[in-house]
C-alpha cells in the first residue's frame, strides 16, 4: 500500500485495511437549501454521512435519485463510491471532505445513469449536466441537455454527466426538487421547440404568431 503524507486514516473495507487521505470538494450548486455538485474519480472515494451520495436513473420518462446505503468507514459513517463511477452529491454545506481509497475498490454501482466525465460520450443515448433552467436566476436546478438534441459536449474532470438511452426519454431535462435525503421522483422539465403551434381563441391552428390573444402549443 502508498502511504501518504497528510491526513491519513485506516479502514477495513473487504477485510483489507485501506489507507485514505482527505482531500476537500466544493459544491456549486443550490437548490431547497441544499448544496449539489456531480462527481467522479479515477480512485475509489468515502464521504461522510452529511453528504449525502446518489446514484441517478430514468425508468419510464421520470427522473429516480436513489441515495447510496451508509456503511461505516475511516472511523466513522459515511458512502463508499467506486473508481470512475458518476454520482451526484448533496449536502448542507458547501464545502465537504471526502477520503480517497489506496487499494481495493468497492462492488459497482447499479441501476446507475450517470458516467464519469473521463468516460466518452458514445452509444445511443442523450447526455444531460447539472446546470439550472435559469442560470441567471440560479432556478429549477436539475439535468438538461448539454448540447443541442441531447448529443455529446465537454464534461469538467471530476464531474460526471446523465446517459440516458434514447428510447427511454426523449425530455431535455429533469428538475430536482431539494430533497435528496430519500429515495425520490424527479418531476420533468419539457423545453419547448422555438417555433411551436399557435391557436386562437376559436381553436383554430397557426404556425405563425398572431395578432391579440393565442395560445402556444
Amino acid at each position: 500500500l502508498q502511504i501518504k503524507a497528510h491526513n491519513t486514516n485506516f479502514v477495513m473495507l473487504h477485510r483489507i485495511d485501506i489507507i485514505m487521505s482527505e482531500d476537500g470538494l466544493t459544491l456549486p450548486a443550490q437548490s431547497g437549501g441544499l448544496n449539489y455538485a456531480t462527481f467522479s474519480s479515477g480512485k475509489a472515494t468515502f464521504f461522510p454521512e452529511e453528504v449525502t451520495v446518489s446514484k441517478v436513473s430514468v425508468a419510464d420518462g421520470l427522473l429516480c435519485v436513489s441515495p447510496l446505503t451508509v456503511q461505516n468507514g475511516c472511523g466513522r459513517s459515511g458512502r463508499y463510491v467506486p473508481a470512475n463511477t458518476g454520482v451526484l452529491l448533496s449536502s448542507q454545506s458547501g464545502e465537504v471532505a471526502y477520503y480517497t481509497l489506496d487499494g481495493e475498490m468497492p462492488d459497482a454501482l447499479s441501476d446507475n445513469m450517470l458516467c464519469s466525465a473521463s468516460q466518452p460520450m458514445t452509444g445511443n443515448a442523450r447526455f444531460y449536466k447539472l446546470a439550472y433552467d435559469d442560470f441567471d436566476g440560479k432556478t429549477a436546478l436539475g439535468f438538461y441537455w448539454g448540447a443541442a438534441d441531447g448529443g455529446a459536449f465537454s464534461c469538467k474532470s471530476g464531474t460526471a454527466y446523465l446517459a440516458v438511452p434514447s428510447a427511454s426519454s426523449g425530455a431535455k431535462g429533469f428538475v430536482l426538487d431539494g430533497a435528496a435525503d430519500e429515495d425520490a421522483i424527479r418531476t420533468i422539465a419539457e423545453t419547448p421547440d422555438e417555433m411551436g403551434d399557435f391557436y386562437n381563441l376559436a381553436g383554430q391552428r397557426s404556425r405563425t404568431s398572431l395578432r391579440g390573444i393565442y395560445i402556444k402549443d
